[in-house]
């Protein structure tokens, strides 16, 4: 899915991920090369359905991920050629980056890659080639919060725009966001279940109706 303000941005879902880091969907472990196509033929896929030709001209491609039970997020940021790690989640001290990430970041920038090859994107290769991982320090990481990951991935990607500096998502660092992580459930609770996409919307928009309707005879 692309987005239509701020720097150029394309979306994709946790699927693509998972189709190239792990062996989902397949009863024995795949190569490498499998694993390769496996992406570049659901990101062909996904591009397709949203009318996309390619992604040369983005310049921040969002890769969420559902992995060991928590949401995080991969951004290829182009605008200073880093694959952004955001994690709600900070690394305790002296543990080391890939113990909790292993090697997931070389193998996304190695799919991409194979991608930018593929498409002959030669700008985007060469910058590719040269990528480094970094891991966004941002101030609002809570270790304690064990529930909320899928909520501040979905307000991340809403929100980045490639730098840390001036980024205002609505979560304060060192306080309760509870409250603020309420109203965003609600609010996106009420954007998937409304949207087009849902087939049982008309069914949903009816019981809401229902519902209003004996609430104002109660």
């Amino acid at each position: 899915m692309k987005s239509s303000r701020g720097p150029t941005r394309y979306f994709f879902d946790t699927s693509l991920f998972s189709l190239l880091c792990t062996n989902e969907g397949s009863d024995t472990p795949l190569s490498t090369k499998k694993k390769v196509k496996r992406l570049l033929d659901n990101l062909d896929f996904d591009l397709e359905a949203h009318k996309v030709i390619s992604l040369k001209n983005y310049q921040l491609i969002f890769f969420p991920v559902y992995f060991e039970e928590h949401f995080y997020l991969y951004v290829f940021n182009f605008n200073d050629n880093h694959l952004d790690i955001i994690d709600n989640k900070f690394l305790e001290k002296g543990i080391p980056v890939e113990n909790k990430y292993y090697d997931f970041p070389q193998q996304m920038i190695n799919g991409m890659l194979k991608y930018h090859l593929r498409e002959r994107i030669e700008d985007r290769v060469t910058m590719m080639r040269k990528m480094k991982t970094r891991v966004v320090e941002i101030p609002w990481r809570d270790n304690t919060n064990f529930n909320d990951c899928g909520v501040f991935v979905m307000r991340h990607m809403e929100t980045y725009m490639g730098r840390l500096r001036g980024w205002e998502c609505g979560f304060s660092p060192n306080s309760d966001n509870a409250e603020y992580i309420r109203a965003l459930r609600i609010d996106y609770a009420k954007q998937i279940l409304s949207d087009e996409s849902n087939n049982n919307k008309e069914q949903l928009l009816h019981e809401v109706k229902a519902f209003e309707e004996k609430q104002k005879k109660a």
